[in-house]
């Protein structure tokens, strides 16, 4: 019966949230009740295997390098995600190439450990009939200290709860949001599409970056190509629209 109670007040108090932001708070503070000290949150489309949209509470400076180094393709907790159900645990810092495995998961998998995240638990759970929506727990210890009585099961329960309820980011909002299929929008190209979205022109632009106007005109092609868009107005829109850039 205790078990069935905390399940109706997690379902309760999401219920209960007006918008995405008010959910993810409660989703931060569910795993912060567990014994975690941040949350990732992703949506997959299981068909292209992709992951849509991304967020986290790990710190700006860790996500900014994950995103930037595009650890997302050596992410074993995400590759894990797409395929399966269940929980799957994680413990950094033991990753060594002498054990085949590639450089960037060891490099992903040191740098986790560097930053003082040491462990994780993540479930991902079918929200749609392509779709899938992972949550992650992170912790600053390995996931063998959380060998609570039912500490899976507590896992399991704000999991399905945080998935059936915390919907899609709103871009009005205040949560941040990553968007891996972009994650090769360079920073120039991030510069460069900033400008433009602010009324200037390839000869201003190219004079503030101190760069030649043939530079400037060559990243923005590569930016459309990467966003798909048809025109360098769309790229910016959509670069505006995904928070690539502010305007």
């Amino acid at each position: 019966m205790t078990e069935l109670n905390a399940l109706i007040d997690l379902i309760d108090d999401f219920a209960n949230g007006a918008d995405f932001d008010a959910r993810w708070r409660l989703a931060n503070e569910a795993v912060r009740n567990l014994g975690g000290m941040a949350v990732n949150i992703g949506e997959f489309d299981t068909t292209t295997q992709e992951i849509k949209w991304l967020t986290s509470t790990m710190s700006t400076e860790w996500m900014d390098r994950y995103m930037e180094r595009a650890y997302f393709d050596a992410d074993e907790i995400l590759d894990h995600c797409v395929k399966s159900n269940e929980v799957i645990r994680i413990e950094t810092g033991l990753k060594m190439p002498e054990n085949r495995f590639c450089p960037v998961e060891v490099a992903l998998d040191h740098d986790l450990h560097d930053f003082g995240y040491r462990g994780f638990m993540a479930q991902a759970l079918t929200t749609g009939v392509q779709d899938r929506l992972a949550v992650s727990m992170v912790m600053n210890h390995a996931p063998r200290a959380l060998e609570v009585p039912e500490a899976d099961a507590h896992f399991r329960r704000m999991a399905a709860v945080i998935a059936a309820f915390i919907g899609r980011p709103d871009t009005s909002g205040d949560v941040e949001v990553y968007y891996p299929k972009q994650r090769r929008l360079t920073p120039r190209e991030r510069d460069v599409l900033s400008l433009l979205a602010n009324g200037h022109q390839y000869a201003r632009i190219a004079e503030k970056l101190g760069l030649a106007e043939i530079t400037v005109r060559t990243h923005v092609q590569t930016a459309r190509a990467k966003l798909k868009a048809s025109t360098r107005e769309q790229a910016v829109a959509i670069a505006v629209r995904d928070r690539l850039i502010s305007i």
